[in-house]
């Protein structure tokens, strides 16, 4: 019965890894940079939901999008980092 839990828990680890691994590789496609694809994605999904902000053209809006997810990228690293900078105080 200990066998059967440890090789269940060992499966489960795996699993989460592999879950983990893939939100990280998907998370890291959708960057808004010109060799991933993910960029232009986010750019033409939400290319509609920033009408209301009456920009000049939509090169703009994209360059808005564009900085939106960059800031949001910046944040998240930060937001990971802060751990790390707290051990070393």
């Amino acid at each position: 019965m200990v066998a059967l839990s440890a090789l269940v828990g060992s499966i489960s680890s795996i699993l989460f890894f592999l879950v983990i691994l893939s939100f990280a590789a998907g998370t890291f496609n959708f960057l808004p940079s010109a060799p991933l694809d993910g960029g232009y994605m986010a750019k033409i999904i939400l290319l509609p939901y920033f009408g209301f902000m009456r920009f000049n053209s939509r090169a703009e809006t994209k360059k808005f999008i564009g900085r939106i997810c960059v800031w949001l990228f910046i944040i998240a690293i930060a937001l990971n980092l802060i751990p790390y900078l707290t051990m070393a105080i």
